[in-house]
């Protein structure tokens, strides 16, 4: 009796430690603003922010600036506060699900 309970309790350590790393990581950005698609400004909180899609230029800057407006409410991407240790000029950074867009935002 005690080998069962033993074992169920290492898979549920399993189970919950597998689904803690289900965020992903934060994605690679780059120290400046060369090569991104700038896609105007929105403002959010009173303050006027600068919209870039970092990566995947695909991505519409009308999609871009909604994204950066809803903040992390953003339905099918992941928000990143950048300015907590992220490098470059970046405040907020979004990661598409799929991992294959970014858009961040700078203070204006």
């Amino acid at each position: 009796m005690l080998r069962l309970v033993t074992l169920a309790a290492l898979l549920m350590a399993l189970t919950v430690s597998a689904t803690a790393d289900a965020y992903p990581r934060p994605p690679k950005m780059p120290g400046t603003t060369r090569g991104a698609k700038r896609c105007g400004t929105v403002k959010r909180y009173g303050y006027t922010f600068r919209v870039f899609v970092v990566k995947n230029h695909r991505v519409s800057c009308r999609t871009a600036r909604t994204v950066a407006r809803r903040g992390v409410n953003a339905r099918g991407w992941t928000s990143f506060d950048w300015t907590k240790g992220g490098n470059g000029p970046w405040s907020d950074v979004w990661l598409r699900h799929d991992r294959h867009a970014v858009v961040a935002i700078i203070n204006a």
